[in-house]
């Protein structure tokens, strides 16, 4: 899961719910249990491949792969993609999921802050006092270092053959959750903010 350290001592964590919907995601497109799969970064994910009959592995041999928040800071998914494309054993699929953090247009910026601003405003968790402050800590300090998702995408092109690439709303996980979910979903279905969340298949070349 994603965390992100706000100013003072507040932090964002992803809503359980949110976890779990990658999960189901996840497990839909893996090859049939008892198959071995490696999971990086979601023990949601490896409770429900339990649940499900698979074997869950620490490292190779597995014929399968899932990483959930790829693009977190202080992870290395090329390190990841790389080993699954050396070692898994066929089907070798791959799915992968992640916050397109790179994809933060104005408007998404301006209506999350607003919604933060408004949270803060209620009691809730710290938000920074301009939207200049949020953009920089969100693209020089929150995710610096951290692989865009253009570049992400690049490199799974070079090894796996692309099955599905689908967005889905990402900021409510920072928000209200499920609440929040409904409000991100009309203002994403009116143009005025884009989904950030992306969901990856892919299947070795």
């Amino acid at each position: 899961m994603l965390f992100l350290t706000l100013p003072g001592s507040a932090v964002w964590a992803n809503v359980q719910n949110a976890a779990i919907d990658f999960s189901e995601f996840a497990i839909t497109r893996l090859p049939a249990p008892p198959a071995r799969v490696r999971v990086w970064g979601g023990q949601d994910v490896v409770g429900i491949a339990y649940s499900a009959g698979y074997s869950v592995a620490d490292g190779p041999p597995y014929h399968a792969a899932v990483i959930e928040d790829a693009l977190r800071p202080g992870f290395d998914p090329l390190a990841a993609i790389d080993e699954v494309f050396r070692l898994a054993l066929p089907p070798a699929v791959l799915v992968v999921g992640g916050l397109a953090w790179d994809m933060l247009d104005d408007s998404t910026a301006d209506w999350f802050y607003m919604q933060r601003r408004a949270l803060a405003t209620a009691g809730g968790p710290d938000a920074h006092q301009t939207i200049e402050a949020f953009k920089y800590w969100w693209f020089q300090e929150a995710f610096s270092g951290v692989l865009t998702h253009h570049e992400l995408r690049y490199e799974l092109h070079q090894r796996f053959e692309e099955k599905l690439f689908q967005w889905q709303p990402a900021l409510h996980q920072y928000l209200e959750g499920e609440p929040s979910l409904v409000l991100e979903r009309w203002v994403i279905d009116r143009g005025i903010v884009k989904p950030l969340r992306f969901e990856y298949v892919g299947v070795r070349r």
